[in-house]
């Protein structure tokens, strides 16, 4: 535990990124900013509009309750975190200026002292106690567990009776205090709280009861917000419009208009070679391996590959599916392989579980196991497993490259002699399905951050995200221990266990890591990539 004080400014350690459902309806709000939703582009002194193509639709537009990759995408370019992560994995400030600790365990947060909402009021410390108050409403659906902080429960709630948060401090309106229940590390600090929360405003919300803010009209409008864009419309499955924030504190966006665009793959292949998409989101906006030659053709547009890539997991629900040595076999009879080299062509890689290589917390002396259909079927034989039992595989739609590999998993199940049926589900409805824990197998893809915390939490049993409906005291006991060690390197240590623990007992194991290309209109001035989003204030569009 460090003793001297430190400030992290600029570059701030490492990533986070995250998975994020929803919750929509409702009642009454107060806003000073009605008409923001029906306002023209004509005001901005910005000038052009860019379409970034989107393949999953985001769900849900609530800050504190986004759980998948693209509805935190969606809200990140109208909603700030305290920090960013860039594509170095390295946190660098947003709405906060500065954090300081002494001691691992009270953070000191400074905020930007020009940050406003873009109604113009002020974004104060109380807009954070607000925020945090709210995430710890028992009343309140949120998959943002901040039980690392003093004052609340193992589910990141207070008891009973409680109505402050003891580890929430002001200072004055632009610096409060977080106290943690134990010492942490900066990097785990920042990835789950400094990059993961956003922000409600106390001045529009304040007069919503807890159990009412689910279902404000906020969470389908919400017109009031602090971030490089503000909202203008959600068309459902077909855009997301924005509008450039003339109050932004970093300065107002050089765009006048930004659209998130939700396409099929196809679609928007075809979109980014006539210029209707200057270019493809990070992650949900996949272009098919099929595509990659044909896009990196167009001579209209410009691509390359992303240096971050993420494990596409096979998920167990490990109370249907509960000896290890059938998760084992099942893994085993996995032909990974062929997947990489010939689904994505060799762009990509094999893993055990949920970390890629390139992960500085990876462990290389876990090796996936191997390709082995013979020694799968005897050790299901071993197990005892019944060969007339159906396996119900539940895989998502919308992904391609997913769904064929998922296709080709079945394949090699089912040429060991097991009965498999494929169910395919729309995003939303299987990602309730892994959330309650309705389903056997199941196939997802949950971004990694540098903090291994933010991947391996999903295992444990307070967390809202526990697709597994894993409790086993000895994974959470390591996992908590790699949580509360303010020493990199015993972190490591810890993790590594954690890993071994997996590869033992295979909850989930990487059906294949691929490599994601990134493609820019040649019209747009910009960067594009995993941190595409945190500049967007600062793209340019010539026509």
């Amino acid at each position: 535990m460090t003793k001297n004080k430190k400030r992290f400014t600029g570059l701030l350690l490492t990533a986070a990124f995250a998975m994020t459902l929803s919750a929509c309806g409702g009642s009454g709000y107060t806003t000073t900013n009605e008409a923001a939703a029906t306002e023209t582009s004509s005001s901005a002194s910005g000038s052009g509009t860019a379409v970034i193509g989107i393949v999953n639709p985001p769900t849900t537009l609530n800050p504190i309750n986004p759980n998948d990759t693209a509805s935190t995408q969606a809200i990140s370019i109208m909603n700030d975190s305290l920090m960013v992560v860039n594509d170095k994995l390295e946190f660098e400030p947003r709405l906060a200026e500065s954090i300081e600790t002494e001691d691992n365990q009270t953070f000191t947060i400074h905020l930007q002292d020009k940050a406003v909402w873009n109604d113009g009021t002020d974004f104060t410390s109380k807009d954070v106690e607000y925020t945090l108050g709210m995430i710890a409403a028992p009343a309140v659906t949120t998959n943002i567990n901040l039980s690392f902080i003093e004052g609340l429960n193992d589910s990141g709630k207070l008891d009973e009776g409680q109505t402050a948060i003891s580890g929430f401090a002001e200072v004055d309106d632009k610096t409060f205090t977080i106290k943690t229940k134990y010492p942490v590390e900066i990097t785990y600090f920042n990835d789950n709280f400094s990059g993961k929360v956003r922000f409600l405003p106390q001045h529009v919300l304040k007069d919503t009861a807890p159990a009412d803010l689910d279902t404000s009209p906020y969470m389908q409008n919400p017109t009031v917000s602090i971030g490089q864009f503000s909202f203008v419309k959600f068309a459902k499955d077909q855009y997301v419009q924005y509008k450039a924030n003339e109050s932004y504190y970093l300065g107002a966006p050089k765009l006048a208009e930004l659209y998130v665009k939700i396409l099929t793959a196809p679609n928007m292949v075809a979109q980014l070679q006539t210029g209707e998409v200057d270019a493809n989101m990070d992650r949900t906006g996949l272009i098919p391996v099929e595509d990659f030659e044909k896009v990196s053709n167009m001579t209209n547009v410009t691509s390359s590959f992303s240096p971050i890539s993420t494990p596409v997991s096979v998920m167990f629900n490990v109370q249907k599916m509960t000896d290890p040595k059938v998760r084992q076999a099942l893994e085993m009879a996995v032909n990974r392989p062929q997947i990489v080299d010939k689904l994505l062509k060799g762009n990509g890689e094999i893993v055990d579980n949920m970390l890629p290589s390139t992960h500085p917390f990876y462990d290389s002396s876990v090796e996936p196991y191997a390709y082995d259909p013979d020694a799968a079927k005897k050790l299901l034989q071993e197990a005892g497993w019944d060969f007339s039992q159906v396996i119900h595989f539940s895989i998502p739609v919308g992904n391609k490259v997913r769904e064929q590999a998922s296709e080709l998993v079945a394949a090699d199940w089912k040429a060991i002699g097991l009965q498999v049926e494929i169910q395919k589900f729309d995003f939303p409805t299987l990602l309730q399905k892994l959330v309650s824990n309705d389903y056997e197998v199941g196939v997802v893809t949950i971004p990694y951050t540098a903090d291994p915390s933010s991947v391996f939490n999903y295992f444990t049993p307070s967390s809202a995200m526990n697709f597994t409906g894993i409790d086993d005291p000895e994974l959470t006991a390591l996992i908590e221990q790699g949580a509360k060690e303010t020493d990199t390197a015993a972190r490591k240590e810890a993790y590594n266990e954690v890993q071994h623990y997996f590869h033992e007992n295979v909850p989930q194991f990487a059906m294949y890591v691929d490599n994601l290309m990134s493609a820019q209109s040649n019209s747009l001035k910009g960067k594009v990539g995993p941190d595409m989003l945190n500049n967007v204030y600062l793209w340019e569009k010539s026509e």
